[in-house]
């Protein structure tokens, strides 16, 4: 269970780090915009996928 959780909550959080990270890559002019334009896609497929996981896990979570 805690393994489950943990899991959950690093693809979460490391979907927040790589959107920052496009975030400042544009802002400072350094990345080019293709690029931060896939980093925002890998973004939204950590953030979904952990998304995705929760619910599945409620979904098919065995009851007491």
């Amino acid at each position: 269970m805690n393994e489950f959780r943990t899991l959950v909550i690093a693809l979460a959080l490391l979907g927040a780090l790589i959107a920052a990270a496009a975030a400042l890559g544009k802002l400072s002019g350094r990345l080019r915009d293709r690029t931060v334009d896939r980093l925002y896609y890998v973004s939204y497929g950590c953030t979904g996928l952990s998304i995705v996981l929760f619910i599945m896990h409620g979904l098919f979570a065995e009851r007491p």
